[in-house]
């Protein structure tokens, strides 16, 4: 295949971003005298916001303002200590003649400031954050701007919501296996530890 577009997801997919998604829920739990073990917050992410508060045992009337907290967080970090996947920055380089797009449903500033720091902006020309699609699920919002002639396309991603869009949009999609996600194989046309798989080369 030689796709004319690549997708991907930003959290778990380019870059390795669990332990500040850890960390922000440590803060926002202690802001309502409140806690979850490690463990319990590693198994969660990847979930809705309210589902992972509901699990940790926060009251159902804190639910919304823990919400409310860990969004007010999250866009105040700079994401300092998030790293690339493994063979992220060679591959996107190999391939940097292909249009590559980055939708995320974290906030733009800790995404814009870890994209800069790490050097990845040069390769996209679309980044789209939460922001910009908000009140619309990933797959709803690109539906509106992808259009026949972006095909073929890929779409790489560790959520269910990413294969969801891979899927409506006609894409290829690559699932980043993750601690938590084996399940999501299935909905996967193709899954990867990390960008160092052969699978994922193609003529240039």
């Amino acid at each position: 295949m030689n796709p004319k577009l690549m997708i991907f997801d930003f959290d778990g997919c380019l870059v390795d971003s669990r332990n500040r998604i850890i960390e922000l829920t440590y803060q926002t739990l202690a802001y309502f005298e409140h806690s979850a073990s490690k463990e319990q917050i590693e198994e969660s992410i990847g979930q809705a916001t309210n589902v992972r508060f509901k699990e940790y045992g926060l009251a159902c009337n804190d639910i919304d303002k823990g919400i409310e907290k860990f969004g007010q967080l999250h866009c105040d970090d700079d994401y300092c200590d998030v790293q690339t996947i493994s063979g992220v920055t060679e591959w996107l380089n190999a391939y940097s003649h292909i249009e590559m797009w980055v939708i995320s449903g974290s906030p733009y500033l800790p995404v814009n400031k870890a994209i800069n720091r790490l050097g990845l902006n040069k390769f996209f020309s679309r980044v789209i954050t939460r922001e910009q699609y908000s009140g619309l699920t990933k797959k709803d919002f690109l539906s509106g701007i992808v259009s026949p002639k972006n095909h073929p396309m890929l779409f790489f991603g560790d959520e269910k919501q990413d294969l969801d869009a891979g899927h409506l949009l006609g894409a290829t999609r690559i699932l980043v296996r993750g601690p938590v996600n084996e399940t999501l194989e299935v909905h996967a046309d193709l899954t990867i530890n990390d960008f160092n798989d052969h699978r994922i080369c193609f003529e240039k």
